[in-house]
């Protein structure tokens, strides 16, 4: 009988592109993941108002921990 061994290393989810609308004009605007997290402002590149990027009910927190759970789980 032999023992598998798997090493799993967590992606940088902070640094991971995501396309949001700007409530006021529309156009999307990128931000990363670790923005939404941190709750910053982003400035729309369309009417240069500030958006402000909110996790609503922690939803984002949760399926982060989630995937982060599943892969430290992997293989177990």
């Amino acid at each position: 009988m032999f023992e598998l061994s798997i090493s799993v290393s967590i992606p940088d989810f902070d640094k991971h592109p995501v396309e949001v609308d700007c409530p006021y004009c529309k156009l999307h605007t990128w931000v990363t993941m670790g923005e939404i997290r941190r709750r910053d402002i982003s400035i729309c590149r369309g009417c240069h108002r500030n958006i402000i990027l909110e996790d609503y009910l922690g939803s984002f927190q949760r399926s982060i921990r989630n995937i982060q759970n599943q892969l430290r789980n992997f293989g177990k």
